[in-house]
């Protein structure tokens, strides 16, 4: 007996399922057009049955992208963040929840929420130091020069630093992800699209999402 599919899985098969039947209603139909090259329901039929084959052989990691102002405990977004963990948990059936956090800072809050939990961010080394104040702060030490009349930006970067914490984190959730096949990984939205093409590198199906909150 084949075990029953979950998550993207289960979404995959209701869907092949629908179409099959639709497929074979209209076969069925007085007069159905034949043809030898394929029409497009049968076309999206094959390329549905080859995503459960890669579903039932690669390991999966959703990742939510948002601002790390809401992962502190004690945000009044904290419940917001919780609802939309918990759906993405049970509509991809995950088994771990990772998160970008930092080792300075006290636990965040979806360290809290219970179950397997792996914080995949990196620690204070010097190659992981990144740009943390607008230009115009005093104490700015980026491409430009401290300007305190300058409009408020933040540059990203350094640019090499910044791969060297993707790089370090996708090492970190493949190991986090050794004994699961499905994950969840939270982190700043500013890494979202490029740790997304470091995860399908690494051969995971991968599925994005992002969410801000409307306010502080």
């Amino acid at each position: 007996m084949e075990p029953e599919l979950t998550g993207r899985g289960a979404i995959l098969a209701r869907r092949i399922y629908r179409l099959e039947q639709h497929i074979a209603l209209c076969n069925s139909l007085p007069l159905a057009a034949t043809s030898e090259t394929p029409d497009d329901h049968t076309l999206e039929l094959q390329r549905l049955r080859a995503e459960v084959e890669r579903e039932e052989t690669h390991k999966r990691v959703v990742s939510l992208g948002t601002e790390h102002g809401c992962q502190r405990v004690g945000n009044i977004h904290n419940n917001e963040l919780e609802m939309r963990l918990s759906f993405l948990k049970e509509q991809f059936a995950a088994t771990i929840l990772m998160e970008e956090w930092t080792e300075t800072l006290e636990p965040s809050f979806a360290s809290t929420l219970g179950g397997a939990y792996k914080n995949v961010g990196t620690g204070p080394g010097e190659q992981y130091r990144t740009y943390r104040l607008p230009i115009y702060h005093p104490s700015y030490e980026g491409t430009l020069n401290s300007c305190e009349t300058g409009p408020p930006m933040s540059e990203y970067g350094p640019l090499e630093n910044q791969d060297n914490r993707e790089r370090e984190m996708l090492e970190n959730i493949c190991a986090a992800m050794e004994p699961h096949r499905v994950g969840i990984v939270l982190i700043g939205l500013a890494h979202l699209h490029s740790m997304s093409q470091k995860l399908l590198g690494a051969s995971f199906n991968v599925a994005a999402f992002e969410w801000l909150p409307t306010s502080s």
